[in-house]
């Protein structure tokens, strides 16, 4: 499940959930369809709106669509941005689930760090995002024992020493948000694939080109989803 909270869309946040429902597949493609899960409409962004939420959807995937109680080791995959509310309230309601981090948003966070706070030139910016992200960087390393070993030879390259404050930021969060949130999920799935948050992203699309990109009142929304 992929979570992701829209923007602009009315007067009100939308935090949706989409999914793929992987009992169907294309006849050619053998792609499960996206669909749209549970939806919050909410005012506020703190915890507990969001714990809120979370707990119920918690209660209603219990059952399925006839009323059967499901199997409680069912393994539940949750991606989402860096929210500290959301990702606080989801490892309280799922604190068994494989959480991972979108890593198209933790790119973006890292190249607005570098270019907006530290001021690297783009020579700089082009490596240390390949270390990072690129196939052979941090992101894409297939056991902790190897991104350790990654780590190591970024913290000792001549971009990551230039940059101390950038050191400070990625010992401080980022080492901790690629490892447990990117590279360890990616170990258990048996996976490498940097997972994001494009499927959320699309719907949101989906939603406000539903809405043409207005803001409604409450009633109108409604109506329209």
């Amino acid at each position: 499940m992929a979570v992701d909270k829209t923007f602009n869309l009315p007067s009100h946040y939308v935090t949706i959930i989409t999914y793929k429902n992987v009992k169907v597949q294309h006849r050619e493609t053998h792609e499960s369809p996206l669909m749209i899960g549970p939806a919050l409409l909410h005012h506020d962004s703190n915890f507990q709106t969001y714990h809120s939420f979370f707990s119920h959807v918690k209660s209603i995937t219990k059952y399925d669509i006839t009323g059967t109680f499901l199997q409680p080791n069912i393994e539940i995959q949750l991606g989402s941005d860096d929210e500290k509310a959301l990702v606080a309230a989801m490892d309280s309601v799922f604190p068994n689930s494989i959480r991972f981090l979108c890593t198209r948003h933790l790119k973006e966070n890292v190249v607005r760090f570098l270019t907006k706070k530290v001021g690297v030139p783009q020579v700089d910016l082009k490596v240390m995002k390949s270390a990072i992200f690129g196939k052979d960087g941090l992101a894409h390393a297939d056991s902790s024992f190897v991104y350790e070993e990654r780590v190591e030879a970024f913290k000792r390259c001549i971009e990551m020493q230039k940059y101390p404050l950038f050191q400070k930021y990625f010992d401080e969060r980022l080492n901790d948000h690629i490892l447990n949130y990117v590279v360890r999920p990616n170990v258990i799935r048996g996976s490498i694939d940097l997972e994001t948050n494009n499927n959320s992203e699309y719907m949101k699309n989906v939603l406000k080109q539903m809405t043409n990109w207005k803001t409604l009142t409450l009633p109108n929304l409604i109506n329209t989803m």
